[in-house]
Formats: structure tokens, sequence, C-alpha cells
């Protein structure tokens, strides 16, 4: 619930172009050549992949809800953003150390959520 914190300071992803923040500080990812070999891994290499899940989850849901994304690549990463503030845990808020926060991937799918399917 804060920003992380390594041997050298604070994480450096911070301010005014940060909106989501995802888990970034000891994430267990596969490692190595081997199956079954893991590490521990930190920094935005690490958190990235949580927001890019999310939002791949999102574009699933709407494909199978069977709604039609905008065509305009703007007006659909606007509609991505939307929903994205929508789920996230500080919204409507934003703060420079931790944007709109952490988002929740269940409400990012889920179907009553008017801001990520609306209606009509």
């Amino acid at each position: 619930q804060a920003r992380a914190r390594w041997l050298s300071g604070y994480a450096p992803n911070y301010g005014e172009g940060l909106e989501f923040v995802a888990p970034g500080t000891g994430v267990p990812v596969a490692h190595g050549p081997n199956q079954g070999a893991y590490a521990l891994a930190y920094g935005t290499s690490a958190s990235a992949p949580f927001i890019s899940g999310a939002i791949g989850l999102y574009l699933l849901q709407q494909q199978l809800l069977g709604q039609t994304p905008p065509s305009n690549p703007g007006a659909r990463l606007d509609q991505v953003r939307t929903c994205l503030k929508s789920a996230a845990q500080n919204a409507p808020a934003w703060d420079s150390q931790t944007g709109y926060g952490l988002v929740d991937v269940a409400k990012v799918v889920e179907p009553s959520n008017p801001a990520c399917f609306p209606r009509g």
C-alpha cells in the first residue's frame, strides 16, 4: 500500500506521469532455462505485467460480452484508462506517489461495472 523502497531508496517511478501501481518488490517470476526455476523480481519490469494482464483480461471480457470497442485507437485507449481508473483503489483521487492506486482486476472484468462495460 506504499511506494516500493529498495536498498538505494524509494522506487523512481512517481509523479505526473504515474497512473496506476502494481506489485514491484519481491515478485516471483520464472527464471532461467530450467522448468520450475523461480526468482524474485523488483521494479517496473516486475510490475508492468500486472497492468498489461488486467488490460488483456478486460479486452477479452469485452469480446466475450459481445461489445465492440471503439475503432479509433485514441478512443479505445481512453476507454481502457476509464475502466482501469474505475477499478483502482484511490480513484477518483490521484496522488503523485501512487497515482490512482492498485487496480482490482475483479472490478475490471465485472460485467456490471458501467465504466468498463457501458450499456446502450
